[in-house]
């Protein structure tokens, strides 16, 4: 789908207009296109979502993000319609789907679903995977018409050709796309995701998934995802939710879930971070690296600091800071050892031992590593005002 056809950009117009006059007819507000009113689901004794309330904007993408076993697949069966919460409430726009005495079913919710699995027919071919979307069978003009909008998404997926192979003699990246297809069709008022990426291959699954995204913003789809990969859900989320423990424990754009976390835990889980030990005093705090500005003023107490490892610099020891850091900033500098070189081909990732033991992560830019296993360095801290977390702050 790298190279968009003349059909394609044909059918993703017709579809767009499509979407939009669906969108329009279902509700003018300015209401958020799926809002979740405080949802809780047990399964026995156990209990599996706890008060979970979050709302979607029309046209957005937004990712539920979380270790396995926090809920989110659960969440998804929820919105779908595939389970029902003990408590809360599920709005489409102005329509209630799931509330007290309410309960629309799986076939009138207007979502689409794109499952793990992908859940292809084996039997059936491209084209009656995705004709199953609009349902029951049909004859004369609605068939007709039905063809046309099978053709149109098959086109937009960028499958033509394909239209009789089934699903064995299709690459996996093809099968994402058929699943697609299926679940746009119906014209759903919002898409939801189940990890679709997951069974496919790392390089594949970068190009399938930018692919996604690429056709859901010229939608103007409203979209949820659920995966537990952080990079995978700051790419595609416009708007992220960090499920821990049958929780919500933050909402947020991903450059703030990135910069300015809500605890410790959310800091470590969306993205590789360090914690650095300091005494903490107003907008300051003493490090093994000096003194390191905060973001905000904090009551005197030790802390931990968040050091993003890109916000490192590491120089050979004795060397003259090149002035990188911001200007008039403080520059922070502590001692150390090169324990572990990880190279990535477009950076380097490197574990340096300090002078306490203290061993931090520092991510150097460059097509080949600057420094060898052993090699003795000065760090020195070149990012923005940081966050601390009290250590003896409840999270």
């Amino acid at each position: 789908m790298s190279t968009v056809t003349s059909s394609a950009t044909v059918a993703e117009t017709a579809l767009a207009s499509t979407f939009a006059q669906s969108s329009t007819a279902a509700d003018n507000s300015e209401l958020p296109m799926l809002c979740l009113r405080n949802i809780t689901k047990s399964f026995g004794d156990e209990i599996v979502l706890e008060d979970i309330s979050f709302s979607v904007p029309r046209a957005a993408t937004v990712v539920l993000l979380g270790p396995s076993g926090c809920g989110k697949t659960t969440m998804l069966r929820i919105i779908a319609g595939l389970d029902r919460p003990d408590s809360g409430e599920v709005w489409s726009g102005s329509r209630q789907l799931t509330g007290p005495g309410t309960f629309v079913d799986v076939r009138y919710r207007r979502i689409g679903m794109v499952f793990q699995d992908l859940a292809l027919f084996p039997h059936m071919t491209v084209f009656k995977n995705v004709a199953y979307g609009l349902g029951g069978r049909s004859f004369g003009e609605r068939k007709k018409r039905q063809q046309k909008i099978v053709e149109e998404a098959i086109a937009l997926v960028e499958l033509e050709g394909l239209e009789h192979r089934r699903p064995h003699q299709l690459s996996g990246g093809q099968q994402q796309r058929v699943a697609l297809a299926r679940a746009l069709v119906p014209k759903p008022e919002v898409i939801l995701f189940d990890e679709p990426f997951a069974s496919l291959d790392t390089s594949l699954r970068v190009e399938v998934r930018t692919e996604v995204h690429e056709l859901l913003h010229s939608l103007g789809t409203t979209a949820v995802f659920v995966t537990h990969d952080q990079e995978e859900a700051f790419v595609i989320g416009e708007e992220v939710v960090v499920m821990a423990d049958k929780r919500i424990v933050q909402h947020d754009r991903p450059s703030v879930l990135y910069s300015k976390p809500i605890s410790r835990w959310v800091g470590l889980f969306v993205g590789q971070a360090n914690m650095l030990p300091a005494s903490v005093c107003g907008a300051s705090a003493q490090t093994i690296l000096g003194s390191i500005q905060l973001d905000e003023e904090y009551t005197s107490s030790q802390a931990d600091v968040l050091i993003r490892p890109e916000h490192l610099e590491m120089l050979p020891s004795g060397s003259d800071n090149d002035g990188s850091a911001e200007a008039g900033a403080e520059v922070s500098t502590g001692f150390g050892t090169v324990e572990l070189v990880e190279y990535h081909g477009h950076d380097t990732m490197y574990a340096v031992r300090l002078a306490d033991d203290c061993v931090l992560k520092v991510l150097l830019p460059g097509s080949s590593p600057q420094f060898d296993h052993g090699s003795k360095v000065e760090l020195c801290y070149v990012g923005p005002p940081a966050t601390a977390f009290v250590k003896d702050q409840v999270e």
